[in-house]
């Protein structure tokens, strides 16, 4: 009867100038005929590389021929937790008689290595000063499974000498507030290190406008209310007195002739 091999991987660590084959006394006995590849558990940060490593392991035996590849059986494999800043090798040799003579597989490596921090500024921000300035609260993220260093600065703010300049409460921490007191634009950058790699930066606008009604006509989707003749966003008195000045007035070219009161 045929039997069915669970295929064990091995990692293969550098050791000094080269590398040492890890688990190379396993062989296949010869009336192995199928051989199943179970999934593999990827523990590194590099995206589908189970999936690669399983497709090439199952290519490499199907053209030896000899074997079948076969699904949905229930056999163990062998786990590996890989350690950071590592370089991995995989081998897949195959057994054919002498056990002391393998078929040298082909040899699969990836790197263990450290991963950048992802930063996240935040979204951009439209507000309004309020006697003479404004508080703006920055919330960002920044993902990294090491502890990383922060830093906001100010890469660019409206050129007014009669106003103090951006203070950043805390330019170390992830979420804090930064004071603006001009109108205009300001570019915040923030930029994060895992002290090994940075990450790449990413920048928040903000702009600031003289109140909350010019803040929301820079909006590109911000239509009049009916029947805000001033365009202060708000339909009050000073609209109705505006439209009962100008009451049956007429500035077309064929206009009637006023009625006497």
């Amino acid at each position: 009867m045929k039997q069915l091999a669970a295929l064990a991987l091995v990692a293969v660590l550098l050791s000094g100038c080269g590398y040492a084959l890890v688990g190379r006394t396993s062989t296949l006995p010869e009336d192995i005929r199928k051989i199943y590849v179970e999934a593999l558990k990827n523990t590194t940060r590099r995206s589908q590389l189970e999936q690669i490593l399983a497709r090439a392991i199952a290519d490499e035996f199907v053209t030896r021929r000899r074997f079948e590849v076969v699904s949905n059986r229930s056999v163990t494999s062998v786990a590996v937790q890989t350690v950071p800043k590592t370089q991995y090798y995989w081998a897949v040799d195959t057994y054919i008689g002498d056990p002391n003579d393998p078929i040298f597989g082909p040899i699969f490596s990836f790197l263990a290595g450290n991963v950048p921090p992802v930063v996240d500024a935040g979204d951009d921000v439209l507000t309004w000063l309020d006697n003479g300035s404004v508080e703006v609260g920055l919330s960002a993220t920044v993902e990294d499974s090491d502890p990383t260093t922060l830093l906001w600065t100010v890469v660019s703010q409206p050129n007014d000498p009669t106003s103090p300049q951006a203070f950043i409460a805390d330019p170390t921490a992830l979420n804090t507030t930064i004071t603006l007191s001009a109108l205009g634009e300001y570019v915040l950058k923030l930029e994060a290190h895992d002290g090994e790699n940075p990450g790449q930066p990413d920048t928040l606008t903000i702009n600031i406008f003289s109140d909350h009604c010019e803040a929301a006509k820079s909006s590109s989707d911000w239509t009049a209310l009916p029947g805000d003749i001033n365009l202060d966003c708000v339909v009050n008195q000073a609209d109705m007195d505006l439209l009962l000045e100008q009451w049956l007035n007429c500035n077309g070219l064929d206009c009637p002739e006023p009625v006497a009161p």
